[in-house]
């Protein structure tokens, strides 16, 4: 094999390892573009001779060789190194990685040079030992070349390989990549391959990513503590960002993972004192370990992050972000950023085994109450199971971090006070030394602290590490974000394939498993919203309610600088927001730009939504109207009539028009008892919470009637005594003993009970609407004829009977307390009446501002554009007048679900028209109307 040179014998240049190669002697010599190839032969052919070149002028041979048609330089005219810089800049622009970069680089020194001088960012894509490359030490080579060609790389993204055959392959790459200590900003993200997502994701549900992987012998990639010590040499870093799977519980003490007792080795990172923004952040969901053990490893070493003095922003994944890391960062005095993401509300929390401590949501909550640094917070929650989601839970995780927020905002708020304070003596004594000229005029800007800039440092020395921590201000910038984004079903993954993929069967259980993926939702609830509506420095608060009620929804107006709100509520959930409430909310919160609310259709009525154009830098709307069943109670007259036709059907005796006077006064014994349960009903939904109350209120007048007894029976004991023994000596007879006998006092109770508690016929529990009740008239006649054939005592007895009606008032009658559930539903049809409640027809130029963008409708009856159209007009058709129709200037997409077909075709066909209007919708790019599902509405 021939030997290389290490510069090019042409032109001189750096190392080589590809281009033009010629024989010289029987010698291999490797030069860059044939061009060079003929210069060293020509040099080499003048040494021969013992003539070598003189500067300035060339002594021709005359016996020189003609040189064979193949080795007839190439005129710079048609050649590569004639491409300009230009081309070259549109050629490096397209290239993908380092690799490309420097084989392109390789081709001549014109290219090298306009291909790697002024390049300050690179790509690099880490190899496996099985990759293309030929092996560990290709790729370390490639990093090694590409750090002697490109010096002035200040910025680099890895790819890493979310799988590989062992730890030694990464571990020796990011050695090699520790080397570029140039380094300024460094990223590193998991690569998982499109084609296996899916299939890797389906094994990742069942649990045999392990088993699944090993048919090819790799296994998931983990950025090991020995990763993060080579990264820890990197100390010109100012920005480093680790999309990556740390080393778990089951890592650590592994070979090629670390010692025992670091965690995941983040005490590592320590060393990085350049430091200004950090990102630690989970891997894509298909990279990420599905056992407990997988999870990052905690350490109190984590605490040591402490050292990084200069960090300002820090973005962390809360499987990363243990407690003692935050606690840590307490001693950081220019962290002013802090966003935490993927929090797990059931999967948060950790066990130390060699602190032999737990670390629990608590303790998290506790150490961010001490960031008093802060300017700006995030929280973002993560999915969960469908299957494992309990609402107290998220609420009580909600509750508990809203509360030591407001601890925190009341740190800083007495912080700025006592800073404030000697500020204003200063400026106090300045203006009193000024009046009497006793001390000189001050510098301007002496004793001044420079103004903070977004992330907490001075804007004119963002880039120096010697910057003043910046002083106490506030309030907080909070933002809650309750409904991450959900993952994507990979439908296609079942025909996806790839020669390096798993082959995993069970892919229904991954897409079943992906279905169950829900937002956290949390109990609504009146010390939640209140809790809430605490935290002033709110900016962004996304909410998901499944349950609960609250009535004080309107106290989020004190959230003034909201920018972004949404609240969505399950139909399950019973808010109550007015149009008084809505108008508050829109005088109070004047830089709300996105809001969105998915409320019951009795909150968004008409007249509410009539105060949304009172929101003024509202630029997106989104409105879910859930329809709704409501419980409408039927008058005292028209209960009446629904007995007294009840009655007349069980009797067969008259009409609910023309009754029997017995009937009548029967209906007006139970009518008061009907309407008070009617009341009844209409505070409480539920039927058993009625069978409870019920109950509740007899055994409260049982326990009274019972108190009165006894208290009776002793004070008739005592009195009768007294009587009997004065008798007794009048008359000279022995004394009686004992009082007379008295009922027992349950019995006096009860007694007092059946008569103070109501109580309605037996009749009246009947459905009303059943046909099978009805009276047969025809068998009433046949039984008064046969009557009339028969002389007996008894037969006459049925015929007066029937010939005198029916007596109402021997009828079994039937406590309230008594009453069943199926009983008291029966009740509640004869008392309240179903009514379906929809979102109304919207119109969308009286009720949203002129300079909304976005508007997305759920629920309605369809839409209407009229300018000034009246109460109750239609929808806008394709023969209204065009001058009547609003003009939405900035409105650029309109997206509306309705609930039928025919209104469907009536809103596309209002939608239509107005668009078509000359002037009316001159920014529209989309707009989609659809019949929405049964469960979205």
């Amino acid at each position: 094999m021939p030997s290389l040179p290490s510069r090019c014998p042409g032109c001189d240049s750096e190392v080589i390892n590809s281009g033009f190669l010629w024989l010289s002697n029987g010698k291999a010599e490797l030069c860059c573009t044939k061009r060079c190839a003929l210069r060293a032969q020509r040099r080499l052919q003048e040494l021969r001779d013992g003539a070598p070149r003189c500067a300035g002028r060339r002594k021709p041979r005359a016996h020189a060789p003609t040189p064979p048609p193949d080795d007839v330089p190439i005129e710079a005219e048609t050649g590569w190194a004639s491409l300009n810089a230009e081309v070259l800049f549109l050629v490096g622009s397209r290239l993908g990685g380092l690799r490309d970069r420097l084989s392109a680089a390789l081709v001549c020194r014109h290219w090298r040079e306009q291909l790697t001088k002024g390049a300050t960012h690179a790509r690099l894509v880490m190899e496996d030992c099985d990759g293309p490359s030929g092996g560990v030490e290709a790729a370390v080579g490639l990093l090694d070349s590409g750090r002697a060609l490109m010096p002035q790389v200040r910025s680099v993204d890895v790819s890493v390989p979310w799988r590989c055959r062992g730890p030694d392959s990464l571990l020796r790459q990011v050695h090699a990549l520790s080397r570029w200590t140039q380094l300024q900003s460094l990223s590193v993200e998991w690569d998982v391959p499109e084609g296996e997502a899916a299939l890797v994701a389906a094994a990742a549900v069942v649990n045999s990513v392990t088993g699944a992987s090993a048919k090819d012998g790799r296994q998931p990639a983990v950025l090991s503590a020995l990763c993060l010590g080579a990264l820890g040499r990197l100390t010109g870093l100012r920005r480093l960002s680790l999309a990556a799977r740390l080393g778990g519980c089951g890592h650590t003490g592994k070979s090629g993972s670390g010692p025992p007792g670091v965690g995941a080795g983040l005490y590592a990172l320590s060393a990085l004192t350049r430091l200004t923004e950090l990102e630690l952040r989970q891997p894509p969901l298909e990279a990420r370990g599905t056992h407990t053990d997988d999870y990052p490893a905690w350490s109190s070493r984590d605490g040591d992050l402490s050292a990084l003095t200069a960090l300002r922003s820090l973005t962390a994944s809360a499987e990363i972000a243990s407690p003692p890391l935050l606690e840590g960062l307490q001693a950081c005095s220019r962290l002013t950023r802090l966003v935490l993401t993927d929090v797990n509300v059931y999967a948060y929390g950790r066990y130390d085994n060699d602190e032999n401590r737990y670390y629990g949501w608590d303790r998290l909550t506790d150490a961010v109450g001490g960031l008093t640094q802060l300017r700006f917070l995030h929280v973002a929650f993560a999915t969960m199971d469908s299957d494992r989601h309990d609402p107290r839970t998220t609420t009580s995780v909600l509750t508990s971090l809203v509360e030591a927020l407001k601890k925190l905002s009341a740190k800083q708020a007495q912080a700025q006070q006592a800073q404030a304070l000697p500020g204003a003596a200063q400026a106090q004594g300045q203006a009193q030394g000024q009046g009497g000229n006793a001390s000189p005029r001050p510098r301007p800007g002496a004793g001044s602290t420079p103004r903070a800039s977004l992330t907490g440092g001075p804007d004119d020395l963002d880039d120096d590490d010697t910057a003043p921590a910046p002083g106490p201000c506030g309030p907080l910038e909070i933002e809650i974000d309750l409904r991450p984004a959900l993952p994507k079903g990979c439908a296609h993954a079942a025909s996806t394939s790839s020669p390096n993929a798993p082959v995993v069967t069970p892919m229904d259980s991954w897409t079943r498993a992906r279905a169950r993926q829900v937002a956290p939702r949390a109990h609504l609830d009146e010390e939640l919203v209140e809790g809430l509506a605490g935290l002033t420095g709110m900016r962004r608060l996304e909410l998901d309610f499944a349950s609960g009620g609250a009535g004080n929804l309107a106290r989020l107006a004190s959230l003034t600088r909201l920018t972004h709100l949404e609240l969505r509520c399950a139909p399950a959930c019973r808010p109550a927001l007015d149009s008084w409430d809505v108008q508050r909310l829109a005088s109070s919160l004047p830089h709300l730009t996105t809001l969105a609310l998915e409320l019951p259709a009795d909150c968004l009525t008409a007249a509410a939504l009539e105060r949304l154009n009172l929101f003024p830098a509202l630029t997106s709307l989104d409105l879910t109207a859930h329809a709704l069943v409501r419980q409408v109670p039927y008058s005292r007259w028209e209960v009446r009539g629904r007995l007294l036709g009840l009655g007349a059907r069980e009797f067969g005796a008259g009409s609910a028009d023309a009754p029997p006077p017995g009937l009548v006064v029967e209906v007006g014994r139970c009518l008061e008892a009907l309407m008070g349960l009617q009341q009844l009903y209409v505070a409480l939904e539920d039927v058993a919470e009625v069978q409870s109350a019920l109950q509740s209120e007899a055994e409260w007048r049982r326990q009274q009637a019972l108190d009165a007894a006894a208290a009776a029976a002793a004070l008739i004991d005592d009195a009768a005594a007294d009587v009997l023994a004065f008798f007794a000596a009048a008359a000279g007879a022995p004394a009686v003993e004992g009082p007379p006998a008295l009922p027992p006092p349950e019995q006096v109770a009860e007694a007092a009970l059946a008569e103070a508690m109501p109580s309605i016929p037996a009749w009246a529990l009947l459905p009303l609407d059943d046909p099978s009740q009805e009276p047969d008239a025809n068998a009433a006649a046949a039984a008064v004829w046969l009557a009339g054939f028969s002389t007996t005592a008894s037969a006459l007895a049925v015929r007066a009977a029937l010939e005198a009606g029916p007596d109402f008032a021997a009828a079994p009658r039937v406590p309230l307390h008594e009453l069943s559930r199926e009983q008291l539903v029966v009740l509640r049809t004869l008392l309240l009446r179903e009514e379906l409640v929809t979102g109304p027809l919207f119109r969308v130029g009286a009720w949203v501002p002129r300079g909304l963008q976005e508007l997305k409708l759920c629920g309605f009856a369809g839409l209407s554009f009229g300018a000034a159209a009246p109460h109750g007009a239609g929808v806008a058709g394709a023969g209204a007048d065009a001058s009547r129709l609003v003009a939405m200037a900035c409105l650029r997409r309109i997206e509306v679900e309705v609930a039928t077909g025919e209104a469907c075709g009536a809103t596309t066909e209002a939608l239509m028209a107005w668009a078509a209007a000359r002037g009316r919708a001159p920014s529209l790019q989309a707009a989609v109307v659809r019949v929405a599902d049964a469960e979205e509405l």
